[in-house]
């Protein structure tokens, strides 16, 4: 009959080669066949954009269904900063990853299996009522930018754009009123500005969420045709971008002054990938050659790894730094700019671009069974846990416009390649050796350990905890506590000091006789 500390010993054993396959092999192969898909090297939806929208899906239904006010109270430079309304951001992401795989499903492509609007139903619902609801309808009784106590643009913009995306999906009229009304405000506030370009409550204007405003409105306005004339406003808007608003490498800059709307900063790589991707649709002519600026200025390649700086080559900024507005930043390369650049890439038919970095990502996302991505969400900022994940969903499942060409993908950089192979070969030597010391503890001698019971408890109850975490969905926290039940049993007697106690020696033997020795004589 097995001890309690046996059975612990051959269960630890036999956890320790699950969790390497899960962790360690699972992503490694998962990674390899993401790296092979071909959505990823000429346009369609990657078969990760299918996982990550039913991995996300239910969440981001909890999260749309949460009181407002729910989530920590931001801070006041937070607020400033707009992350307060990451939450939201994330939302509309995914809403737009759902819209382009909606367009897939619709031109025959069915990998999901279920109509993304059928699954979706219950999240867009809820995101478009909770957006709603965070802000004022527009009227007399709300404030615009300029009169001050208005939400602002960016809360505006995401009004705007939850409830075009449900329209869009749902087509139930159900916000079309509301719709009218936010496209006639927002739109009204970028007229009315007199660079084009609305500030915000700090007293800066940023041209990229600006383009994103606009992009909103002609989106909207072609459900609802509130202004008078759409291409006049697209066309009019272009001002806040172009000529002497622009900066030295024909990019809008990251911040502008909203009185004049000339550049307060340099272009960055982060917002000139996002103004790329938006500006497509509104004057492709433009947004071709803004991404030629950014590839020309901004993408580099180095050693084992491809994507876009942060800032332009030949600045004389910091080549590795933590940016408060966007991201880590590691010999050069941004994290924020790698990402939108990659979308931007693939709006454009670059997938020469796009490609590499969507290696790399797909490399260190570490996806674990059931589409949970591991290094996203321990990067997600504090508030806004889906973030990351829904703008991978979105990034991931753009496809450049009919008609545009599109430029192949070459091999994939070494890093991805590197990362996947030898996570592949760890694992499978962290499995093996797993199962080889399972054989070891059912043969071995037992030895004495303390409070046996008691540990034996202990353990029992992280991985009863660990086994519930897991099946409710908090994967990091359930796998956290399953690698901690295998530091027991614990002993306070360390292996290598076995032996070296006298009452572990062996007995001494008794003197026998020495080969040197003569017989004694016998007796006279």
């Amino acid at each position: 009959m097995k001890t309690p500390v046996r059975i612990v010993l051959l269960v630890n054993c036999t956890l320790l080669a699950l969790l390497g396959v899960v962790v360690l092999v699972y992503p490694a192969t998962r990674a390899l066949l993401n790296l092979g898909d071909p959505a990823l090297r000429q346009p369609g939806i990657p078969r990760q954009g299918w996982r990550l929208a039913a991995w996300l899906t239910p969440r981001q239904t909890a999260w749309a269904r949460q009181p407002a006010g729910a989530e920590a109270a931001p801070s006041d430079e937070a607020a400033q900063a707009g992350t307060s309304e990451w939450p939201m951001v994330g939302a509309v992401l995914y809403l737009w990853g759902i819209e382009n795989l909606q367009a897939a499903w619709d031109a025959g492509d069915h990998a999901g299996g279920v109509e993304p609007r059928a699954a979706a139903r219950e999240a867009i619902v809820a995101i478009a009522e909770r957006a709603a609801a965070a802000v004022p309808p527009a009227g007399t009784n709300r404030p615009g930018l300029r009169g001050g106590g208005g939400p602002g643009l960016l809360k505006q913009t995401l009004v705007l754009a939850a409830l075009t995306s449900r329209e869009r999906l749902l087509k139930d009229g159900a916000q079309t009123n509301r719709l009218r009304d936010e496209v006639a405000a927002v739109a009204r506030e970028i007229e009315e500005s007199r660079s084009g370009l609305p500030g915000d409550a700090s007293g800066r204007a940023h041209p990229a969420q600006v383009l994103a405003a606009v992009a909103c409105v002609e989106r909207a306005d072609t459900l609802v045709g509130v202004l008078t004339n759409r291409a006049l406003f697209v066309d009019r808007a272009l001002r806040g971008f172009t000529g002497a608003r622009a900066t030295k490498l024909g990019l809008p800059p990251m911040v502008a002054q909203p009185q004049t709307g000339r550049p307060a900063t340099d272009a960055r790589g982060g917002a000139s990938a996002l103004m790329c991707l938006f500006s497509a649709d509104l004057w492709p002519t433009q947004s071709r050659q803004w991404f030629q600026a950014l590839d020309q200025n901004f993408w580099q390649e180095g050693g084992t790894a491809a994507g876009f700086r942060e800032h332009f080559i030949g600045g004389t900024s910091d080549e590795w730094a933590l940016d408060p507005e966007a991201g880590l930043i590691a010999r050069g390369f941004g994290a924020q700019g790698s990402l939108l650049g990659m979308g931007a890439a693939r709006k454009h038919g670059r997938f020469d671009r796009a490609y590499p970095v969507a290696a790399e990502v797909v490399a260190v996302a570490w996806e674990l069974p059931g589409g949970f991505l591991t290094v996203p969400r321990l990067l997600d900022p504090a508030g806004a846990p889906l973030l990351d994940e829904s703008a991978l969903l979105w990034l991931l499942t753009i496809q450049p416009d009919k008609g545009t060409a599109v430029k192949p993908a070459g091999a994939p950089p070494l890093f991805p390649r590197l990362i996947s192979w030898g996570a592949l070969a760890f694992g499978l030597l962290f499995v093996v050796e797993s199962l080889w010391r399972y054989r070891t503890a059912r043969n071995e001698p037992e030895r004495e350990y303390p409070a046996a019971a008691g540990q034996a408890l202990l353990w029992a109850a992280l991985l009863g905890g660990g086994v519930a975490l897991l099946w409710v969905g908090e994967t990091l926290p359930g796998l956290a506590c399953l690698v901690l039940t295998v530091i027991f049993p614990r002993s306070k007697k360390h292996p290598r000091d076995q032996g070296n106690r006298p009452e572990d020696l062996p007995p001494p033997r008794e003197p026998g006789p020495s080969a040197n020795t003569l017989p004694a004589p016998p007796a006279q």
